[in-house]
């Protein structure tokens, strides 16, 4: 079935989405990022068709599968209040409409040996198909047929809407899934209808045909869209066959996301979100926003930088927490959407130790830019290696995961399609963050600006007892 998360790294949980980071100069561009240059089987290529369609492949002849795919700029960011959820009911809807009959498209993709889905995200929609080489053509066909040629019935939305209504229902059934939503909630604030992807009951049912077609029309426009094939695939004849299947695809008449991007309203102090439920071991999460894709590319890569040395396991931020502190698991993650980033620190904890983890992981992250200016890392305790060792062992790490994805470039086409919506319609490419020698002074400064006084949401999953001791500690604490 169709999935609301977008396509994600293949590296360790925790770990960044961010992998390139050099925009992309001009369209057509022939020559791949620094990074897939030293994988000289792996070749990138980039055309723009009249009527505004991107067509990029990315070719790497080892094994003989490609995925093909189409990506439309009209994610969640693109939803207007009271209308949450209506980018996802187009991956559902696509499918089930195709030929007239919601066996149709799958039928068409078994002929082609190929497996399909769709993904929802903040920034894009994708629908894609993994197949043999050998029938890429006619999985370009069958993908223009599935965009170009889309009309939505009645009957449809109202036999697809029961089946989006479930699964937003087993996700709500997730405890920990829960808690995310009310930080998101919380975070985003007046601004959640661009950032909530699955909506609930209330904004989908509200949805009508009409409204479907209209939203519809506006953005799955080719010049708000780009056509990738990964793998065992020729430029030329790719562009020849996006030109023959999409030629007939009219260009919006405006910018197609124009207008829908407004400020966001600003976050007015840390808050809590404490959710009760009965589970085994605590939940903590502390959700920071920061600059989004639309941001400074140095400043984005020294976010990334930092977030990755306070994952790294043998760093002190780990040891002080995880290996020798309250936490089972402390996962760093920096978030990147085209408006705006979040910084994630989510972790585990028993249930004895809820307090204690609360407690040192916010000491943490106000003391952090002094532990890393500190030229031996030394926070007082005595663990970890030197900064320096971190960022060495990091930048390591990292071009291994990243040698290891560009082995799977077959599988590369959700991953690119998301970072080309976090990019705003323009890829941010390939390049380690640490490139550029990080030093322990620069690291404190960013860490200074977007963590150490920012507001946060800190959220809580625990048992009932468990969070009523935790609020009567807080409220003796404010006494």
């Amino acid at each position: 079935m169709p999935c609301l998360a977008g396509p994600r790294r293949p590296a360790r949980a925790g770990r960044s989405t961010l992998l390139f980071l050099i925009a992309l100069a001009s369209v057509g561009h022939p020559e791949a990022s620094s990074a897939m240059q030293e994988h000289r089987s792996v070749v990138q290529t980039d055309t723009v068709l009249d009527n505004g369609l991107r067509v990029t492949v990315l070719e790497n002849h080892d094994v003989p599968l490609v995925s093909v795919l189409v990506a439309v700029r009209a994610g969640a960011f693109t939803q207007p209040p009271g209308e949450e959820g209506i980018a996802h009911l187009y991956e559902h809807l696509l499918f089930r409409s195709f030929g007239g009959d919601p066996s149709d498209f799958a039928q068409e993709a078994g002929k082609l040996n190929a497996s399909y889905n769709g993904t929802t995200g903040p920034d894009v929609v994708t629908y894609y198909l993994i197949l043999p080489s050998e029938e890429t053509e006619g999985a370009v066909k069958l993908l223009a047929r599935l965009i170009t040629q889309a009309r939505f019935r009645g009957r449809d939305l109202e036999r697809e809407l029961p089946v989006v209504l479930d699964e937003l229902a087993r996700d709500a059934s997730d405890p920990t899934a829960r808690l995310e939503r009310q930080i998101s909630r919380m975070l985003w604030g007046p601004d959640w209808h661009r950032f909530d992807i699955g909506g609930d009951s209330t904004s989908l049912r509200s949805v009508s045909v009409e409204r479907l077609q209209e939203h519809f029309d506006r953005l799955y426009v080719p010049d708000n869209s780009v056509l990738l094939v990964t793998g065992d695939a020729y430029p030329r004849e790719v562009f020849e066959w996006a030109a023959d299947r999409f030629e007939k695809w009219d260009p919006g008449e405006n910018d197609a996301t124009g207008g829908l991007s407004t400020p966001l309203s600003p976050l007015a102090g840390t808050r809590a979100v404490l959710v009760p439920e009965n589970v085994l071991e605590t939940t903590i999460q502390v959700h920071i926003r920061a600059p989004g894709g639309s941001g400074d590319i140095a400043t984005l890569r020294g976010l990334e930088a930092l977030v990755e040395v306070l994952d790294e396991p043998s760093g002190t931020f780990q040891t002080a927490l995880v290996t020798n502190g309250p936490f089972q698991s402390l996962d760093v993650n920096y978030r990147i959407r085209w408006e705006s980033g979040t910084i994630v620190f989510a972790g585990t904890a028993t249930l004895d130790r809820t307090q204690d983890a609360v407690s040192r992981l916010m000491t943490a992250l106000q003391q952090i830019d002094l532990a890393l200016d500190r030229p031996e890392n030394d926070t007082g305790t005595g663990e970890g290696g030197t900064l320096e060792e971190t960022i060495s062992v990091t930048s390591k790490r990292w071009n291994l995961d990243l040698a290891l994805t560009t082995e799977r470039t077959a599988l590369l086409a959700g991953h690119m399609a998301t970072l080309w919506g976090k990019g705003g319609g323009t890829y941010l490419y390939d390049e380690s963050p640490f490139d550029t020698h990080r030093t322990e002074q620069e690291l404190a400064a960013i860490a200074r600006e977007y963590i150490h006084g920012e507001a946060k949401v800190i959220g809580i999953l625990a048992p009932p007892t468990v969070i009523e001791r935790f609020q009567e500690t807080m409220r003796g604490g404010s006494r």
